[in-house]
């Protein structure tokens, strides 16, 4: 089964799997009978948005919050209790006036939806081998991208970097005035249990949510379960527990408690939300169950009609699986209906229109797919790199340093050589930092400028702007966290040269010393330096000849340079040695390297430095040396 689950902290609904209807005749003069689940859940509702508008201080999950849930709520299934109203009064002008403006919304939105259509693009483009393909195959694709409600936290909070901080951080003063309504709320909630004769449990608190907020973000599968099955006796009547609780047993590999889980949900859902995000998600995930275990197609249309009904105009992603899947069932009116819908409120056009036209063409051919969406998406990104008002000036180079820690070398070069272009972002050094660490860690694109011009202009520009690169050190922290290896080599280096943080050789030592350790040259050769530097406090020759000689064992070319430089000075190594000093930097000219000419002609007597290190002969026996290295050495000719 096809699934890419992303858990992150998001809203939720308290709701009672039992209903306990009673006669609130005496309190409002009315014979109607009304059940106190929803009063109760429209208040554990708005108490658990504001949890997590303050647990992360984000306007963009604010704004999120107050779209799909505050201003979500089916109010005529709410009773008009005079304290309830003035309390969602405050909480919608409190929430209202701090949700994104409308332009701030398009920018988010057009950033956020890029994303998930990469996504797409990538992982049909790893499809395309199969040619000719199965509708099915397509859904599952869809099927792993959420709404930017459950994305937003869970990319591994990659996009927050992309924005200004005023785009995203609340102000001191919005920041107390929910701390103190959540307070005033969750007063409220003793106040309607005494008034409903109510269990306590239904009633949510502070410790309740923070646990729940740690299950839901625990990444490993088996903790996350045990975890989950912990929490149990204090969320049964809670959905959105038995939609994260399923969602972590189908990554666990538990699919038959998945199905209970989201049976349970089921069960215990009631319609407070006029279009519930999370009964969207669990039909979705039991639509592609349904397809796998090849189940009645009664079934597969029902919940298709519950994922429809919960799922907004605005998202695409849901429209265009919905209409995927239909049509796979043979319902093709109803299948180009549900992408068509997409095009004609303009939510998507570039995957709704290739679909659409595949749909009436009557066949799907994965590898003219992939191709054509890849040439719309790179258009699409060119466009928006280029309009990127409203978006901070180091937000592109951010972008490229993520794909690079994600191993997408290629688009980080393209991000990062079409930032250096721009003449609106020509003093800004990020992004000549961050090329310059990717040319000099191996790379070689074509039509980037070579990296001297690159390193001169980032030397140049460095003292103009430190909060530059002061904004990328908690990004680069976040990844290094996760043992990765290019994030902990960039931060190393940002230590090393104390760029956005205060030089520190120890810390950028203990940063390399991971990678390095995994043969990686470029954290050996930084290694190299940081002990060759003789105002290091672990300054040690002979450990930075050690590093150095692993580094230019890999053909890293500046560790051929700066090992030649310690034999040619004789530090860390028993006695000068002129010879192996040329091999190493002719090692470093074959391999392209504009620096090593200089060395050579030093050494030869050339130029300006009259002063001949070498014989010809021992000269002509280095130079033998470092060809013999060299052809080793040539990809083409390792095993």
């Amino acid at each position: 089964m096809f699934f890419r689950v992303k858990i992150f902290v998001v809203s939720a609904i308290l709701v009672l799997s039992t209903a306990t209807k009673i006669s609130v005749g005496a309190l409002y003069a009315s014979d109607v009978i009304y059940d106190p689940q929803y009063t109760m859940l429209a208040l554990n509702m708005a108490i658990v948005s504001l949890h997590r508008i303050t647990a992360t201080l984000d306007r963009i999950v604010l704004d999120q919050e107050y779209r799909n849930i505050i201003n979500n709520l089916n109010l005529g299934n709410i009773e008009d209790d005079p304290e309830m109203r003035e309390l969602f009064k405050d909480l919608m002008s409190v929430i209202g006036g701090r949700a994104l403006r409308e332009e701030e919304a398009e920018i988010f939105a057009a950033r956020y939806e890029m994303r998930k259509k990469n996504r797409f693009s990538k992982s049909l483009s790893a499809l395309r081998g199969g040619g000719m393909g199965t509708w099915g195959r397509i859904a599952g694709l869809l099927a792993s991208e959420a709404s930017a409600y459950f994305g937003y936290q869970g990319a591994d909070s990659d996009i927050k970097y992309e924005f200004q901080s005023e785009l995203r951080a609340l102000d001191s003063q919005s920041i107390k005035e929910c701390a103190d309504l959540q307070r005033r709320l969750l007063d409220s909630s003793w106040s309607l249990l005494r008034r409903y004769k109510l269990p306590d449990n239904y009633r949510l608190t502070q410790k309740n949510m923070d646990d729940f907020d740690k299950a839901v973000k625990e990444t490993d599968p088996a903790k996350s379960l045990r975890m989950f099955r912990a929490l149990e006796p204090d969320f049964k009547v809670y959905p959105p527990f038995w939609y994260y609780y399923g969602v972590s047993a189908l990554r666990g590999g538990e699919s038959e408690l998945s199905d209970l889980c989201f049976a349970e949900f089921e069960r215990v859902w009631r319609p407070v939300l006029r279009q519930d995000p999370y009964r969207a998600e669990v039909a979705k995930y039991r639509i592609m169950e349904i397809s796998e275990r090849n189940k009645t197609s009664s079934e597969l249309l029902s919940q298709l009609r519950v994922m429809r009904e919960n799922t907004p105009r605005e998202d695409w992603v849901n429209n265009l699986f919905a209409g995927v899947m239909y049509f796979d069932a043979g319902e093709t009116e109803r299948g180009i209906d549900c992408v068509q819908i997409n095009v004609d409120f303009g939510v998507e056009q570039d995957i709704s229109g290739e679909v659409l036209k595949m749909m009436r063409d009557g066949s799907l051919d994965i590898g003219v797919f992939a191709d054509s969406m890849r040439r719309k998406i790179d258009v699409k990104a060119r466009s928006q790199r280029e309009s990127s008002a409203g978006i901070s000036s180091s937000a592109v180079s951010i972008q490229g340093l993520i794909a690079y820690f994600k191993g997408d070398e290629s688009e980080a070069v393209t991000l990062l050589a079409g930032e250096i272009n721009s003449a609106v972002n020509s003093s800004d050094p990020l992004p000549y930092h961050i090329l310059l660490h990717i040319l000099e860690n191996g790379a070689v694109p074509e039509g980037v400028p070579e990296k001297s011009l690159i390193r001169k202009k980032r030397d140049d520009l460095i003292g103009n702007s430190s909060e530059a690169f002061s904004s990328v050190i908690s990004l680069a922290e976040q990844y290094a966290g996760q043992k990765n290896a290019r994030a902990e080599i960039f931060l190393g280096e940002m230590y090393q040269m104390g760029l956005g943080v205060s030089r520190d050789y120890g810390k950028a030592i203990d940063l390399f010393s991971d990678p390095a350790g995994r043969g990686m040259p470029y954290a050996q050769g930084k290694l190299g330096e940081l002990f060759a530097a003789s105002d290091a406090p672990q300054s040690d020759d002979a450990k930075a000849v050690e590093w150095f000689r692993k580094a230019a064992e890999q053909n890293l070319t500046w560790a051929q340079l700066k090992l030649g430089d310690m034999y040619r000075d004789g530090r860390g190594v028993p006695a000068r040695d002129p010879e192996e000093a040329y091999m190493w930097y002719y090692v470093a000219f074959l391999n392209g390297d504009a620096g090593a000419r200089q060395r050579l002609d030093e050494m030869d007597g050339k130029g300006l430095l009259r002063g001949k290190s070498l014989s010809r002969s021992t000269a002509r026996r280095a130079i033998e040396k470092a060809k013999a290295m060299y052809e080793q050495n040539t990809p083409e000719n390792q095993p």
